[in-house]
């Protein structure tokens, strides 16, 4: 059984709240061992008074895996789904490191419904590459075969265009099951892309906005 330690665990991502529930993202203090990355389901209830409902870990059978999102808080689309990109760490059939991650809440549990890992996930652990440095962006609808996706950056530099509605799990070699990938767009994003007026804005270490 693991337990949540608050003094080995951050909040560095922001709050997110949908269908009278809060949702509350953790990290790390500075990779300080032992640690997870953790989202928290709290009940909005009257006169400011919540109550625990849920919780996800996102490494239970291994270590790391931190939810830090440069401070950007868990997207939510508009049937309640909650997306969180992860940072290094375990990756195995049940640990999500380095990920985009879907939760769903159903009654009092927060699962993981579906889940992106990048085929270089390996070295992205290895050299400290974390994906999750920034946070995932939902586009509006769309027209085509994919009205419903998802963009994002991370350390690595490299933009993935994700199906929300099927994310393609992980396939060793190359990530030819998103939509689209796009190779040394940027350089160690450290915040989540906006989108305004048919465009998608991503900022990085030591550059423009672009």
């Amino acid at each position: 059984l693991i337990s949540f330690d608050p003094s080995r665990h951050m909040n560095r991502p922001g709050l997110a709240l949908a269908n009278g529930v809060v949702y509350i993202a953790f990290g790390s203090h500075c990779d300080l061992d032992p640690f997870h990355g953790w989202v928290f389901a709290y009940n909005s209830g009257a006169a400011g008074h919540m109550s625990l409902r849920a919780v996800y870990n996102t490494t239970p059978n291994g270590s790391w895996g931190a939810i830090w999102q440069g401070g950007g808080a868990p997207a939510i689309d508009s049937d309640g789904a909650v997306y969180v990109m992860t940072s290094n760490g375990t990756f195995n059939a049940i640990d999500r490191s380095d990920s985009f991650v879907k939760l769903a809440l159903r009654g009092n549990t927060l699962q993981a419904v579906d889940f992106f890992a990048p085929h270089d996930q390996k070295i992205m652990q290895d050299e400290d590459l974390d994906l999750g440095s920034s946070g995932p962006l939902l586009l509006p609808d769309q027209s085509g075969p994919y009205p419903h996706l998802l963009i994002a950056d991370g350390k690595p530099g490299e933009i993935y265009l994700v199906n929300r509605d099927d994310m393609g799990h992980f396939h060793a070699g190359d990530d030819s099951q998103i939509v689209q990938s796009i190779l040394d767009a940027t350089f160690r994003v450290m915040t989540s892309p906006a989108y305004w007026n048919g465009n998608v804005y991503f900022t990085d270490q030591n550059n423009v906005l672009r």
